[in-house]
């Protein structure tokens, strides 16, 4: 994550304010980007798996939030994000200054999706939905990693406690579906790669643009 900051003469007590907003937004809007990108991966190459044994046109698994589908179950497996959680372990942003410029770069950072895989189905389906979760396990069993982007990422099963479980569905309304929890490992977010932002500061007002 790379900033340059352009320097100049100012008079004495006088201060420069830095909308570090602005600055934050472009990490934000890759996260999101990258969060999308690879939960629709996983849900696409899932699908391609389990469509060798089920078969319904409305198709078999997606991404979305569980309890946002309406009144009836989608009676398909649901992805959905849990939580994101910065790796512990991260480098130091470095300062350095270079004629009127002061750069500040910064590490990536490195993040892990939470994701949880629900069979959402009605009542009445709930044979085949334990069937379809049954596929959807074996699948990432099978599927150690994942490529987006020329990027590789690992799949790892977590095993959450009972009161785990229960802050999880309460979250997503209080009904319990089958299910299980996945971590994808180590998305990094480096605005650096995708946009760098230059700050060009006049007077009081900052404006962002593309160098």
């Amino acid at each position: 994550m790379l900033f340059i900051i352009p320097t100049f003469e100012q008079n004495k007590g006088q201060t420069v304010s830095i909308d570090w907003e602005i600055i934050a937004g472009f990490c934000i809007v890759n996260r999101e980007d990258y969060d999308n990108q690879i939960l629709s991966t996983f849900a696409k190459q899932m699908e391609q798996y389990m469509a060798s044994f089920f078969h319904q046109p409305e198709g078999l698994v997606e991404v979305g939030a569980i309890g946002t589908q309406g009144e009836e179950e989608p009676c398909k497996i649901i992805i959905s994000l849990l939580s994101l959680e910065r790796e512990s372990k991260q480098g130091m942003s470095v300062t350095t200054a270079s004629g009127h410029f002061v750069t500040i770069s910064s590490p990536p950072i490195h993040a892990n999706l939470n994701v949880l895989i629900a069979a959402v189905f009605s009542d009445k389906r709930y044979r085949e939905e334990l069937s379809f979760l049954s596929q959807a396990l074996t699948f990432m069993q099978i599927t150690s990693s994942l490529a987006v982007g020329g990027n590789k990422y690992t799949i790892e099963l977590l095993s959450p406690t009972l009161q785990d479980q229960s802050n999880i569905w309460t979250q997503f309304g209080g009904k319990y579906y089958p299910s299980v929890v996945c971590k994808i490992r180590r998305l990094t977010f480096d605005a650096g790669e995708v946009q760098r932002g230059a700050i060009e500061v006049s007077g009081n007002q900052n404006n962002v643009g593309q160098v």
